[in-house]
């Protein structure tokens, strides 16, 4: 069994970098940190926790790679809803120092409104769609090295990627996208 950690951390992520507030077990602030988005760096700062301590993010678009740095870390990943968590802090200026503090509080309250995060499994399956090679791409489609997912430093280089091992089937230009189901009118439900 997991001890309850005395610690609650809010985590502000961006494109380059996340906030972290952590507060103490009376919902003091004792300590902000910047963590720059580099392979490990998250896991790094948050493996000096103990095991099970509760880290809330927002639902942003880079969220997927900072859940695994997070659980890696040991620590337990709470997905907060943007707009309910944004409404309960009542910041009226918003800052990425008050936005991690605020994550922080409403975990410390018991009060932050949580969503569901996939499990990992399934979380590695929506990922596959997401990392199919621009040369599929037609032109004017956002190719995945321009979508927010290109953000995560280790997208399209690591080689235990499905891509990179071969495990990917890419498709096939004689081949249908959609197989015609028998006694269906094409076009048809």
């Amino acid at each position: 069994m997991v001890k309850q950690s005395h610690y609650r951390i809010g985590c502000d992520a961006h494109k380059l970098f996340s906030l972290f507030a952590v507060l103490d077990s009376k919902g003091q602030v004792i300590g902000r940190t910047r963590v720059n988005h580099e392979r490990g760096a998250i896991r790094n700062f948050l493996s000096q926790f103990p095991e099970g301590t509760p880290v809330a993010l927002e639902s942003v678009c880079n969220w997927y790679w900072i859940v695994d740095e997070i659980e890696q870390a040991s620590c337990l990943p709470l997905m907060a809803h943007a707009y309910k968590a944004k409404v309960m802090m009542g910041n009226i200026d918003k800052t990425d120092k008050l936005d991690a503090q605020g994550l922080g509080i409403l975990l410390h309250n018991g009060t932050l409104p949580t969503v569901w995060l996939p499990p990992g499994e399934i979380r590695d399956q929506r990922e596959l769609p997401r990392t199919r090679t621009p040369s599929r791409c037609p032109s004017g489609w956002p190719s995945p090295t321009s979508a927010p997912r290109s953000h995560r430093p280790d997208v399209l280089r690591d080689e235990s990627h499905p891509l990179y091992l071969g495990q990917v089937r890419p498709h096939s230009p004689d081949q249908p996208l959609l197989q015609e189901r028998p006694g269906v009118a094409p076009g048809g439900p």
